[in-house]
This record gives C-alpha cells, sequence and structure tokens, in this order.
C-alpha cells in the first residue's frame, strides 16, 4: 500500500476541531500519523456513510472521520482537488479528515451531513 503524501483537513474537520481538547490533539495526531505511513486504520462505514472511515474503532466516545481520496473515485473531490485549492500536490493518494467529536453519536449524525452536503451542494445542513 502507498503512503498518503498528505493529509488534508476538510472545512468540516476544522469547525469541529476542538485545539483546546487533548483528545483532539491526541486521536488526530495519531490517525496522521497512521495514514501517512499507511498502517491498516479505521473501520470502512456503509450505507450513508460510504466512503468514510471511522477511527478508533470500536465504540469510543470520540470519533474521526476520513476517507482516501482514490475511495471517492473522483465523485466527491477532483485532481487537482477543488477542496485544497486545486493544487497539483493532491493525488488520489491523499486522505482527508472529515469530522471530529467527542461525542460518538453527535460526530455520525453531522458526518452524515456534511456528506450529503459535498455530495449534492444544494443541500444545506442545519
Amino acid at each position: 500500500m502507498k503512503p498518503c503524501p498528505t493529509v488534508q483537513r476538510h472545512p468540516f474537520f476544522e469547525k469541529s476541531y476542538d485545539e483546546s481538547e487533548k483528545r483532539h490533539i491526541n486521536k488526530t495526531r495519531d490517525l496522521e500519523k497512521y495514514l501517512k505511513c499507511r498502517a491498516p486504520v479505521g473501520d470502512r462505514k456503509n450505507w450513508d456513510l460510504n466512503p468514510l472511515y471511522g477511527f478508533p474503532t470500536g465504540h469510543t466516545s470520540i470519533r474521526i472521520f476520513f476517507l482516501y481520496c482514490k475511495d471517492c473515485k473522483k465523485e466527491l473531490f477532483q485532481n487537482p482537488c477543488d477542496f485544497c485549492g486545486g493544487t497539483e500536490r493532491h493525488t488520489m493518494d491523499d486522505a482527508v479528515l472529515f469530522e471530529i467529536d467527542s461525542n460518538h453519536d453527535k460526530a455520525y449524525e453531522r458526518a452524515k451531513k456534511y456528506l450529503a452536503a459535498v455530495k449534492n451542494p444544494k443541500f444545506i445542513p442545519s
């Protein structure tokens, strides 16, 4: 498996990321480290959360959703990617952190809304 050259942070992730919360900082740092060396990480989500992955696995209080750009099959992000400003550094081997929340259930709820918004630009999340 190829390592992820870069790990992008989607604006939805930045909106939910709390720099004052140690668990956010530590889990995000761990996930970015795993993604950059392409260690097996996260569990793939189905149905209305496809193509997202969840980290950490199991039912923990904190949840981060992310995706591998190649898994979106260019349906969400193009190459060069509109999300990262259309730079040439973006490849389909990159990863994007999508959502984080200290509350497991809220993270799922928001990830569904945000993913619907990305898939359908006319959708307005509440």
